[in-house]
C-alpha cells in the first residue's frame, strides 16, 4: 500500500516496483493484489507476471467505510484468492522420509525480472 497527500507522476512506477519485488521474493505467486491510496483516493490494483490493472479512482470522502471493508475482504482470502499457488507445499526444511516424496527447504538463490514493466 502506498499512500500520499496529493497525486504524483512517480506514485505508479514506484507502485509497480513495489509489486515486482513481491515477485522477485515470492517465486510462487500467480499475482499480487495492491492498494494506492492517495488522499482521499483509493485505487485497486492487481499485478500478474505479465501486466497489471487497477479500478477506476474510489472517492473515500464518498465512502468512508470502503477502505476498512477492502481490507476486511483481504484479510479473509484463502492462499489461491491472494495469489500464491497452492500446489507447492512450503517447509523449512529437507526430508526423504517417504520414497515418493521430498521437500526442499525455500531459499532463494537467483531470480529474474519476470513482470513487464509499464
Amino acid at each position: 500500500m502506498a499512500s500520499g497527500n496529493a497525486y504524483d507522476e512517480d506514485d505508479i512506477p514506484r507502485f509497480c516496483e513495489r509489486a515486482q519485488q513481491v515477485f522477485k521474493a515470492q517465486s510462487a505467486r500467480y499475482f499480487v493484489h495492491g492498494l494506492l491510496v492517495r488522499g482521499a483516493t483509493l485505487e485497486l490494483w492487481v499485478f500478474e507476471r505479465s501486466g497489471a490493472y487497477s479500478s477506476e479512482r474510489l472517492d473515500l470522502a464518498q465512502r468512508p467505510d470502503l477502505l476498512l471493508r477492502v481490507l476486511a475482504g483481504s484479510n479473509l482470502m484463502s492462499d489461491e484468492e491472494a495469489g500464491f499457488d497452492s500446489f507447492v507445499l512450503r517447509a523449512g526444511y529437507i526430508t526423504f522420509h517417504q520414497r515418493n516424496m521430498f521437500h526442499l527447504r525455500v531459499e532463494l538463490i537467483a531470480t529474474a525480472d519476470y513482470i513487464v514493466r509499464l
